[in-house]
């Protein structure tokens, strides 16, 4: 009970911004001309380096700088440009997933414009040639 009072703040303002809202899902893989996966991770996994560094802020500090790095290129999925666009009036929030070449993309869009959603992603998909799948409306995020 003391953590529910505790965060009761963030829990209204969360309650009150899926109010009346529902998740549409799409999905697409993501592939450049050369057939190379254009929107897969480009996180790497490397083995731990024992650097002593003279400073211990700036291992930190380039952690943080690098993830920022992949937080930000992870929202950066070409194909879904021009849908993207003919959405942008209807998206109240997004959240992007990736998993290798696959990228998923959540919307936050008004419970009522589902079916103008779902038909402004196909017909701007169908336009530009972006395969894809649109799934929902769903529970809010």
């Amino acid at each position: 009970m003391l953590v529910l009072r505790s965060r009761r703040a963030s829990i209204r303002e969360r309650l009150h911004a899926v109010r009346g809202r529902a998740q549409m899902t799409i999905r697409l893989i993501c592939e450049s001309e050369s057939g190379d996966a254009s929107c897969a991770s480009r996180s790497q996994v490397t083995p731990r380096a024992r650097v002593g560094l003279e400073h211990k802020a700036t291992q930190g500090t380039r952690y943080l700088r690098e993830r920022m790095e992949m937080l930000r290129t992870a929202q950066q999925i070409p194909e879904l440009a021009p849908v993207r666009t003919a959405i942008r009036r209807l998206v109240r929030d997004e959240r992007v997933e990736r998993r290798g070449s696959i990228a998923t993309v959540h919307h936050l869009i008004p419970r009522a414009v589902a079916g103008r959603y779902r038909a402004a992603v196909e017909r701007a998909a169908a336009e530009k040639s972006v395969r894809l799948t649109v799934s929902g409306p769903w529970a809010p995020y």
